[in-house]
This record gives structure tokens, C-alpha cells and sequence, in this order.
């Protein structure tokens, strides 16, 4: 204990000094010692109000290798991370802007080894304005027997900015995607204006548009132009004439099942061989099938065979 104790009483004030000596030369050697470091920097474009620029991505990305101490690199900031490229004053189109050192922030606190790529490539273009009209963008298919009857959407047109080449040429922007599979009912549902097209974009509006989808049964008609007409209780027997035509009217997945399987037309069966009947009726139909218009007939002849 008192080895212990005499270390820390005995010559203190020497052995503080010496240590904090010892600290300052470890602190200089690590800041004098330059380390690579490898940053991704991104690439703004000012264009002002009359000027827009298109480029392969929506952000073009720059990486930059450098080398520096920790100490100059912890004073990095976000803002540093940033090249803005002045194209206010410049023609329309393809234009090629070389990035030199003393451009990229970060030449500040450390220093720049190598960019990848050195070339940003863009296009220039004069910034117009257009208002178009707004199309919704429909997703998947209702629910089997229903159908879209209207689409409505507030505001039918929206103005949008972007390149003249592309704009002028435009009539109408879509919107996101819409997804109406499965659907039973109506729907309403705000979305934005997604054109697709590089530098495009709502003029001073939120870009959104409120849609609704109108959904009903899908009601359909169809003709039948042959109906074999049969004697009721399926007795067989030589009917003249032995088809009429019938119109009818259902939702759609019972017409596809009349259409598919056709329809059967019924006169009543009499004790006679021979006999005359003026009418005939139908049975079995699939649900809501409407009988719209039939073949008159003002005379059936119905002849029974022999069992």
C-alpha cells in the first residue's frame, strides 16, 4: 500500500507533467497522421426560375477519395457533402461540367485524391409551364359481376413545369397507381400526379388529386336467336317451330352461364298426340336472369311420339 501511495505523493507534480507531455505527443502524432477516407458527395444543380435540368438520375452522385487526419475530417459538415453546379445562364442542351478540387467543399479540411466520375454530364432545357388534364391511372379489374361505370377526379387538369421538348408534347399526366382489384363498391382516394418524364413536376401545387371510382353490377343483354322449344317434363315430341329467338338481360356472370349453357324454352304437355298451344315459358334460369323480348308465336304445333 505504501509502494502504492508514494507513486502518487512522491514527485507528483513531475509525473502529472510527464504524462500530460506524453498526451500532447500522442495527440500530435495523431493529427499529423493522414488517413484515406472515401465520401459520396452529391450533386445540386441551380437553375433559377427559367432553366431545368435533366440528368440520368433524379440525383446525380460524385465519390470522392481523400486523405486527412480524424481531427480535419470530424469537422466535416452535411453541408460539405455538396457540389452545386451554376447552370442559371446556360444554353439548351447536352452540356459536360469537369469538377475540379477546389469546387468540392471537403478540399477545406482534407485533401482531394481522386473523384469519380470528374465529368457530370446533363441536359439544359427552358422551363415552360402547361396545364393538362389529369388521367387516372386504374390498377387490377372489380369484383367478377361488377364493373367501373365512372371515374371522376377533382381537378380534372393540374399545371405542371418541366423541359419544354417534354411538356409542350404532353396533353395529360397520370397519376400513381390506382388498385381496384376485387372491388364491390365505390371508392375515393387522393393520389399524386406521376408523369414519368425526367424534370416534370406540379407548378407551385401539391401535385394531388382526389379520385372516385364509381363501381356497379355489370348488367349485360344478350339474343339468343335459337331457343329449342321442348314439352314440359322433357316428353318427346316434334315441336313446329322447334326454335325461337329470345332476348335477355342479367348481371354478366349469369349471362356468361346462359351463354355457355343456353336456355331451354317449355310448352305444356297435353293428353293429346296432336295439339296447338299459343305460348311457351321458360325454367330453371340463372339468378337474375330478365326475359327482355320474345319470338311471338301465334301457332305451336307440338306432335308427342310414342314414349
Amino acid at each position: 500500500m505504501k509502494a502504492i501511495r508514494d507513486f502518487f505523493t512522491v514527485n507528483g507534480r513531475e509525473k502529472v507533467l510527464a504524462l500530460l507531455a506524453t498526451f500532447a505527443i500522442w495527440v500530435g502524432v495523431i493529427a499529423s497522421r493522414e488517413e484515406p477516407i472515401n465520401f459520396s458527395v452529391k450533386v445540386r444543380f441551380d437553375t433559377g426560375n427559367e432553366r431545368v435540368v435533366t440528368t440520368a438520375h433524379s440525383v446525380e452522385t460524385i465519390h470522392i477519395q481523400a486523405k486527412g487526419s480524424v481531427f480535419a475530417a470530424s469537422q466535416v459538415r452535411a453541408e460539405d457533402l455538396e457540389v452545386v453546379i451554376n447552370a442559371r445562364h446556360r444554353d439548351p442542351g447536352r452540356a459536360v461540367y469537369f469538377l475540379d478540387e477546389r469546387e468540392i467543399p471537403l478540399s477545406r479540411y482534407l485533401k482531394i485524391e481522386q473523384i469519380l466520375p470528374r465529368e457530370v454530364t446533363f441536359t439544359v432545357s427552358k422551363k415552360i409551364a402547361k396545364t393538362v388534364a389529369v388521367d387516372p391511372t386504374l390498377d387490377g379489374q372489380p369484383k367478377k359481376g361488377y364493373r367501373i361505370a365512372s371515374v371522376e377526379r377533382r381537378p380534372t387538369n393540374i399545371t405542371i413545369t418541366g423541359p419544354e421538348e417534354i411538356v409542350a408534347a404532353l396533353e395529360s399526366v397520370p397519376t400513381e397507381r390506382i388498385d381496384i382489384t376485387g372491388l364491390a363498391a365505390n371508392s375515393s382516394r387522393t393520389v399524386r400526379v406521376s408523369s414519368g418524364q425526367p424534370g416534370v413536376e406540379p407548378a407551385g401545387e401539391d401535385g394531388t388529386v382526389a379520385v372516385t371510382v364509381a363501381i356497379e353490377r355489370d348488367i349485360r343483354e344478350l339474343t339468343l336467336p335459337r331457343v329449342p322449344l321442348l314439352v314440359d317434363g322433357e316428353l318427346p315430341a316434334d315441336i313446329e317451330p322447334a326454335y325461337v329467338a329470345v332476348r335477355v338481360k342479367g348481371p354478366a356472370e349469369s349471362i356468361e352461364q346462359v351463354a355457355a349453357n343456353g336456355l331451354k324454352a317449355f310448352v305444356q304437355s297435353l293428353p293429346a298426340r296432336l295439339y296447338v298451344v299459343d305460348r311457351y315459358y321458360f325454367k330453371d334460369m340463372p339468378p337474375g336472369i330478365e326475359i327482355l323480348e320474345m319470338e311471338k308465336v301465334k301457332q305451336l304445333t307440338v306432335r308427342r311420339k310414342n314414349p
